[in-house]
């Protein structure tokens, strides 16, 4: 079983005034990450999959010693407020790896950059060479999502072609990724993708315009026992 959280924004005290941008404060948003890592180690889960954007440059170190010190193992993401030359000073991986285990391939790929060039493209098409089921975790949703924030440039560049990537295969691709702020399932023939909502705030996704909601936050509990994946929601009210 595995915590998939997302989006924390630490750090980055949210400004709307015009569109989304944010000011340096050390405290934000910290509160709903400790949350979160309280539940999960109430609920007796030890994994964490981290899928990007932690934050302020300044919190990275916060971040990796706080997971650290409640003993949880981690498997990182990197999001488009991420750089690898940053997070790789305190987690070891490179920036694209996969892990495995009897069932499945998880492949982690690397999108801060926002888009997918030909050298991901191709380590992709070898990492899907494998009998087992493939489970992909990134940043950017890999299937379209009729929602305001990904009409303003939001959306991976060149994600078509990763998507025709993973229909490649004669398999069931899951994707698991953040982003966009919101809940979300999609399915497109073999690929099935599970949006997660974020530790910071959300993005309203049936909306005339992007809106934003500091009332909710939350994270995703995978598990994939028996060989079957499923999912749950776990989600809070933001305290004052």
């Amino acid at each position: 079983m595995k915590a998939y959280i997302t989006d924390s924004h630490l750090g980055q005290e949210l400004k709307t005034e015009n569109g989304i941008s944010y000011v340096n404060n050390p405290t934000a948003h910290t509160k709903n990450f400790e949350m979160i890592l309280d539940d999960i180690a109430e609920r007796g889960i030890h994994e964490i999959v981290f899928g990007g954007d932690i934050g302020s440059v300044e919190m990275n170190k916060w971040f990796f010693d706080v997971i650290a010190q409640r003993g949880l193992s981690l498997w990182m993401v990197l999001g488009n407020h991420d750089t690898f030359a940053e997070v790789s000073q305190y987690y070891r991986e490179p920036a694209n790896y996969i892990k495995e285990d009897v069932q499945f391939r998880y492949i982690i790929l690397d999108t801060s950059d926002n888009k997918i060039d030909a050298d991901r493209l191709n380590w992709v098409k070898q990492m899907l060479n494998t009998e087992k089921e493939i489970i992909l975790f990134v940043h950017h949703p890999v299937l379209a999502i009729d929602t305001p924030i990904e009409q303003l440039g939001a959306a991976l560049k060149d994600r078509d072609e990763l998507k025709a990537v993973l229909k490649s295969i004669d398999k069931k691709v899951t994707v698991f990724c953040g982003h966009y702020h919101m809940i979300d399932e999609a399915e497109e023939d073999n690929i099935y993708q599970y949006t997660t909502p974020a530790v910071s705030y959300q993005i309203g996704k049936e909306t005339a315009d992007v809106e934003i909601d500091q009332t909710v936050y939350g994270y995703r509990i995978i598990n994939t026992i028996g060989g079957e994946i499923t999912t749950e929601l776990v989600l809070f009210l933001t305290q004052p």
